[in-house]
């Protein structure tokens, strides 16, 4: 039956339902680019460049995964809209965009879990709009369950422009170097972890008055005033006693290291490698 849209306007005189239809339904094609507004900088590039929709999130691992299958699309500069809503289908429908994906937990994170409910909606309206659909390795989406435990993310995409295939070869490429770059942030992050280590052994040493130990911390120029020192004793002796439980187990210390990465809070170690 395709998807339709309407204008839907405010109307004081409509009573309870303060909201009225206006003008003629139009159906939509996702070829068709109904409502593209004009962005200056980016409409001076030069270039065709893709628009694409994606959730918004927080972690900068995820932009970089997306930025790079971009580029390995062609798409050197990529308009990313992000929201967290349905309308992102939507705007593939109207033709607001060219290509819409879900890669929520990272390229190198073989499972995403998505709820049914957050994408059923919205797949059918681009769906019946003409856009192609498929998870970020090309298999259909399998919607029995509240949970799409059996796909990989989502990729939704205007077939005039892109094929599924493509985006697919471009997505498996690039889970190749996510899968990199998250090998080398977890190596950094357990770097990080190692040096914590090291400060908490020898703030104990400090703590306990190891003689040794002030006198390397002196010629170090790492401890200027011995007296001070001693004056913040019981909080470094607390300190210690926090995390030390931590710092004795290198498992748990390595898990430490890897939710920081999976965070959707941005925090050191979600930067890429290159740029911490």
């Amino acid at each position: 039956m395709g998807s339709w849209t309407q204008l839907l306007v405010e109307d004081p005189k409509a009573g309870k339902a303060k909201y009225r239809l206006r003008g003629k339904s139009i159906k939509l094609n996702v070829a068709d680019k109904i409502k593209r507004g004009h962005d200056g900088l980016f409409d001076s590039l030069g270039s065709k460049q893709l628009r694409i929709v994606m959730p918004y999130h927080a972690r900068e691992d995820i932009f970089n995964d997306a930025s790079d299958v971009a580029k390995r699309l062609g798409s050197e500069f990529p308009r990313l809209d992000m929201s967290n809503s349905n309308i992102k289908y939507c705007q593939l429908a109207r033709g607001e965009a060219d290509l819409l994906w879900y890669m929520t937990t990272g390229l190198y994170e073989k499972e995403t879990n998505e709820p049914v409910a957050h994408h059923v909606a919205g797949v059918l309206l681009a769906e019946e709009a003409g856009a192609q659909v498929a998870d970020l390795d090309g298999k259909p989406i399998q919607w029995c369950g509240s949970k799409m435990s059996e796909n990989r993310g989502i990729i939704v995409t205007d077939p005039s422009i892109l094929m599924i295939e493509g985006v697919v070869n471009a997505v498996r490429d690039g889970t190749v170097t996510s899968i990199e770059e998250y090998d080398k942030r977890c190596e950094k992050r357990q770097e990080i972890n190692n040096d914590m280590r090291k400060i908490f052994d020898t703030m104990g040493k400090l703590t306990s008055g190891d003689e040794k130990t002030i006198r390397e911390a002196k010629e170090r120029n790492l401890l200027d005033d011995e007296n001070e020192f001693k004056n913040e004793k019981k909080g470094f002796e607390s300190a210690t006693k926090s995390i030390e439980k931590y710092l004795d187990d290198d498992r748990q210390m390595n898990e430490l290291a890897n939710d920081a990465i999976r965070s959707t809070k941005p925090m050191l170690g979600n930067r890429s490698p290159e740029r911490t």
